[in-house]
């Protein structure tokens, strides 16, 4: 009886989110993909352009609990999901400011949604928690394999990109095809 209820909550929180994109005003969507959505407080927290902590073992929040949470809400929100395999970190400048860029090996694969999303590398500022991630786990990340969630958002009347990255673990890719059907 409480997967019932868990399930019942779950459900809950997506029609909520849902049902705030539904109500945002944007500007058109990108050719073949969703409609966009304002960059809302909600979806930030969804789509924060960070490495998830749980695959790192430095978790953002107390409970495993919201962290499962927040990925099946990604799951189920994200306008693309793609499978990476991380190639070279490097330690750069963007814009004047600190940065590590990701790259990733090429192809990588589409798990649902519009597979018009390329990959091949990332930029992470030093502002960014993900950054203290990265530069603590370095090379050790080199041939692990990421699930990334996209999205579009209209932000600031521009059409933008943001993501969250999760490294593949027991039960992510079940998870996703779980809530979002077959894979690719």
């Amino acid at each position: 009886m409480p997967c019932y209820k868990a399930t019942f909550c779950l459900m809950c929180v997506v029609m909520v989110v849902s049902c705030e994109a539904t109500n945002k005003s944007a500007v058109g969507p990108p050719a073949g993909s969703d409609e966009l959505v304002e960059y809302s407080i909600p979806m930030k927290r969804l789509f924060d352009d960070e490495f998830g902590g749980v695959g790192f073992a430095t978790p953002l929040s107390d409970s495993a609990t919201d962290e499962s949470q927040l990925l099946s809400r990604r799951a189920l929100t994200a306008g693309n999901i793609v499978l990476c395999t991380v190639d070279t970190l490097t330690e750069g400048f963007i814009d004047d400011s600190k940065a590590t860029t990701v790259e990733f090996r090429v192809p990588c694969r589409s798990l649902g949604g519009s597979a018009t999303t390329p990959f091949q590398k990332l930029s992470i500022p030093s502002n960014s928690y993900s950054y203290s991630i990265l530069r603590q786990s370095g090379a050790s990340l080199t041939g692990k394999s990421v699930v990334i969630f996209v999205r579009y958002f209209s932000e600031y009347g521009q059409t933008t990109r943001h993501w969250h990255i999760e490294p593949v673990g027991p039960g992510i890719l079940e998870m996703v095809q779980r809530l979002r059907g077959p894979l690719n």
